[in-house]
């Protein structure tokens, strides 16, 4: 998913807007099993960074998929454990990285402010056009296969195929 998000965030608005029309138009896999057991260093305490780390969790973005996902979509580069510590609360939660979150997880700044609690950051902009586009996209292939994915990947590379 990585790669697809660093070839669509270098398309054009339309181009984006083409690829997340084929995302949707695929079939989406059903569970064939039940989820399995969460690993004990993802289960977060209760609280605002604990609440952001489930919902990258739930666009099937673990520590470091996500940290790449920052840093495609916000120019924000912290290592892969540092996230895994924000849901852990070691880690601040500012309102700059809260306005982060909501850039990567295609959520309004405003909306997630009030689920956290944590205001916005002073002069806070919404996320341009084509990073809500691709915040999307990731949301929209969460229930797609690693092959299908690939194959929406293979469709952007290389200026388009």
């Amino acid at each position: 998913m990585v790669d697809l998000v660093r070839h669509a965030i270098a398309l054009p608005q339309q181009e984006q807007d083409r690829l997340r029309r084929l995302a949707a138009s695929l079939p989406q896999e059903d569970r064939t099993r039940p989820a399995p057991e969460e690993r004990p260093y993802l289960r977060y305490p209760p609280g605002p960074g604990g609440l952001l780390m489930r919902l990258l969790a739930n666009r099937n973005l673990g520590w470091s998929a996500g940290a790449r996902m920052f840093l495609f979509l916000t120019d924000r580069y912290w290592s892969a454990a540092t996230y895994g510590q924000v849901g852990w609360g070691a880690v601040e939660l500012s309102p700059e990285l809260q306005a982060d979150y909501a850039t990567v997880l295609g959520i309004r700044a405003d909306d997630l402010a009030v689920l956290t609690g944590i205001g916005l950051p002073d002069g806070h902009r919404p996320a341009p056009r084509g990073t809500v586009e691709v915040a999307g996209l990731v949301r929209d292939v969460r229930r797609l296969s690693q092959e299908q994915i690939e194959g929406l990947c293979a469709t952007t590379e290389g200026g388009r195929r």
